[in-house]
């Protein structure tokens, strides 16, 4: 099941840990309301 999905900029010259760091970033700001709306939805 997919709980989340969401998009990133991938700039030219982009390295594999640049864009790691841009997704780190990501699943620290959507992570918590991600699991928390999924626990809520057994409710």
């Amino acid at each position: 099941k997919l709980l989340f999905q969401s998009i990133c900029d991938i700039d030219e010259g982009e390295t594999p840990e640049s864009l790691a760091e841009k997704i780190h970033h990501l699943e620290h700001k959507h992570y918590p309301e991600v699991i928390n709306n999924y626990v809520l939805s057994f409710d």
